[in-house]
């Protein structure tokens, strides 16, 4: 298939599956990259800050750094203004032009594999309907961007070690660092570049009379992974006091790993003791460090130092001395991977390492309904949360419906490693991985594409931290690739058709009835699901059908829902004409406790809408209490709950609450709380203290005419008092 035709191919699909959504409005998070963002407001002018700004910095919580798509949408703000039209469009045509690249990518590192297996793998990634929310939504375009210039340094990599360019390599870099400035996904192409090269620039045969002829003549590359195995292990504080733990264990990680290439002898593993030593290894720091901690440090220790003596005794010796033979007999592939993933990690680190330092802490509360890893749990809870996860993954892959906006507790269970569905996604992880295993002689298709999954989604997987929602769709975004060149494999397979033919694929009666098994029913998901992104109402009347077990997503629902109602209120509209979404409101926070009690701010709400709209302060004193019980730093539950207790007549319980909320320095309450002291003062006599009250009130909403009114009157009444007292 000629490039051209293919990228006319895919950008028709694209506009068919997505054109509807150039007129759709902004969505659920958008705020946090274009909508109504401030710096993105200033357009050209607010690039510099935002490149200097957390990703997420309001209401006192900071987190993340991101900037790429932000200026970029600063960019189009200054040129098309805040139209949401625009952006819609920019993403369906960066979708595009993402699956285009991919095509050009796997052209060039399969050169010998068939054009028609190519376009068909990313035929069926294109219409996948898991990308539905990537495309759909303009705060995704993150995920696009940061798949989109990983696939570019992808390419440059490939290029430099077919053409040996050095511009190559330097832009392969620069565009992982944009990548990684888009989201910190970008970091799992450090193992997919090394691991694609390995795959298709090494054949079996070569790879095994190279390692045959001169086996381990790299002692000092034994020595490097051993320091890797122990970093992982023991964390050094003062290296992840400055690149904090999880990128720490990360650039551990994936440099162990590509190090590990070198002494892999694939085509003979049962007589590789290093090998066998290695991969040993590997897992049981990953798992001990993970789950056991300090006892993992010590039996690390204790296996880092077997595989010390086990090298000097074997390799030292005899060969110490013939490092530069050693160095020499490495294949070329196995080298450049090494340097490459080495400086880019060294480069990504540095890039987190400069923000981290310059930008303020970073502070995001997490909670319960999150994800239960956030709170104490045991190894069965975190093994069974991860095997759950992937299982899902795996469903949504398969079988992508139904698609929702939020997942979180309790739509993934909080389960232990026993349930069976941990257990049936155990037994099927370990079949792709033995699955890997057995094609990597060969340079299986099958198998490259089941470790561009594996690799794409062990990030996301909880294994190495907690997931704010536990599970997303557009986690599956990269990891998604793999999948579709996995089934096109199988269509191939099945259909009995040499993947290496050139034949056209219109010529190719069995592949396309197989394909289209595929593409019809994930084309028509992806269009049935685009009108349900045309704003928050319409997405969260279409998914909250099925969210029932989300606490979240009924709590994000029901706050839609009462901030209409509020609305309403502030033009005066009938509370009898909204009772209907009131109270539908109510239900929704009431499910949202059912599923997860812990949720703080389902309680507040709850008060807020008794003691607003209801004047039911009794019922309204409940609920903040419920809320404060768990989670004593949401500053309006104690001025709201002083508010009821006011009209309660429980004054002194008033004063201790409305004091508890000066202490949080609500600047745009602060009014309000000395408004309400100054009313309790004054009830108990205490004139002096309900004038300086008062003062505080007008400091700082100084037009209050009521306040200078009840100032003036207690006034009155303190010369009174004291001609009396004369």
């Amino acid at each position: 298939m000629k490039t051209k035709w293919a990228i006319i191919i895919f950008v028709l699909i694209a506009f068919i599956l997505y054109g509807k959504s150039i007129n759709h409005q902004y969505n659920i998070d958008d705020n946090y990259v274009v909508h109504n963002h401030e710096l993105v407001k200033k357009g050209i002018k607010g690039i510099p800050d935002i490149f200097k700004s957390r990703y997420h910095n309001e209401r006192d919580q900071a987190f993340g750094y991101r900037p790429f798509t932000i200026a970029v949408f600063a960019l189009e703000t200054s040129v098309f203004g805040q139209n949401p039209r625009i952006h819609h469009t920019i993403n369906i045509l960066l979708y595009a032009l993402l699956v285009i690249v991919l095509f050009r990518l796997l052209k060039q590192l399969m050169p010998k594999i068939s054009d028609s297996f190519i376009f068909l793998g990313l035929l069926i990634f294109i219409v996948h309907p898991i990308h539905t929310e990537v495309v759909l939504s303009l705060k995704n375009r993150e995920e696009i961007f940061c798949f989109f210039f990983g696939a570019l340094a992808w390419k440059q990599a490939i290029r430099y070690y077919d053409k040996q360019k050095v511009y190559s390599i330097i832009l392969s870099i620069l565009f992982l660092v944009i990548s990684f400035l888009s989201k910190e996904t970008a970091i799992v192409f450090l193992a997919i570049i090394p691991i694609s090269l390995f795959f298709f620039r090494v054949k079996a045969s070569e790879n095994n009379e190279t390692m045959k002829a001169k086996p381990n003549k790299s002692p000092w590359l034994i020595g490097i992974q051993v320091i890797c195995f122990l970093l992982i292990a023991f964390q050094f504080d003062f290296i992840t006091s400055i690149i904090g733990s999880t990128l720490y264990n990360v650039i551990a990680f994936v440099t162990i790993t590509s190090i590990a290439f070198t002494q892999c002898k694939f085509n003979d593993f049962r007589h590789s003791p290093i090998l066998k030593t290695s991969i040993g290894l590997l897992v049981l720091t990953i798992i001990i460090s993970i789950l056991f901690k300090g006892l993992g440090k010590v039996a690390i220790a204790f296996t880092s130092l077997s595989l010390i003596l086990y090298t000097v005794k074997h390799q030292f010796p005899n060969r110490f001395m013939q490092w530069k033979k050693g160095i020499k007999a490495i294949p070329k592939v196995y080298l450049y991977s090494i340097l490459f993933t080495i400086i880019s990690a060294l480069v990504i680190a540095a890039v987190f390492y400069i923000p981290e330092t310059l930008l303020p802490k970073q502070n995001a509360p997490v909670f319960h309904w999150q994800n239960p890893l956030f709170a104490e749990h045991s190894v069965s809870t975190h093994l069974g949360i991860v095997l759950y996860s992937l299982a899902f993954y795996l469903k949504l892959l398969f079988i992508p419906h139904p698609l929702r906006f939020y997942y979180g507790f309790a739509v993934i269970p909080d389960v232990g490693i026993f349930h069976p569905i941990s257990i049936i996604s155990l037994l099927i992880h370990l079949l792709l991985m033995y699955m890997v295993y057995r094609g990597i002689k060969k340079r299986s298709i099958l198998s490259f594409s089941i470790l561009i999954y594996f690799i794409g989604i062990l990030p996301f997987s909880n294994i190495f931290f907690p997931l704010t929602g536990i599970i997303a769709e557009r986690l599956l975004f990269i990891p998604s690739l793999g999948f579709s060149l996995a089934m096109a494999f199988l269509i191939f397979k099945i259909s009995k058709t040499d993947i290496y033919s050139n034949k056209p694929i219109i010529k190719q009666a069995g592949i396309i009835a197989l394909s289209l098994i595929i593409v019809i029913p994930f084309s028509t998901l992806s269009i049935q699901r685009t009108p349900d992104w045309e704003n928050r109402e319409t997405l969260y009347e279409a998914d909250i059908p099925n969210l029932t077990k989300s606490a979240k997503a009924n709590n994000l629902y029901a706050n839609h829902l009462i901030a209409k109602v509020y609305e309403g209120m502030k033009h005066q509209v009938p509370l009898q004409q909204m009772d209907e979404i009131i109270q539908l409101s109510i239900k929704h926070y009431n499910q949202t406790l059912i599923v997860d009690s812990t949720y703080a701010n389902a309680y507040h709400n709850l008060g807020y809408i008794y003691m607003i709209i209801g004047r039911d302060y009794n019922t309204a004193e409940r609920y903040f209490t419920g809320c404060i019980e768990r989670d004593t730093t949401i500053p309006e539950a104690y001025m709201n709950r002083g508010v009821c207790r006011f009209y309660l007549k429980k004054y002194d319980e008033s004063l201790s609450d409305l004091e508890s909320s000066k202490s949080f320095n609500m600047e745009k309450e602060m009014d309000k709380i000395f408004y309400y002291s100054g009313q309790i003062y004054e009830i108990k006599g205490e004139y002096e203290k309900a004038i300086e009250a008062y003062d505080s009130a007008l400091f700082y909403n100084p037009s209050q005419a009521n306040i200078i009114e009840k100032q003036a009157e207690l006034n009155r009444k303190l010369d009174t008092i004291n001609v009396n007292s004369r």
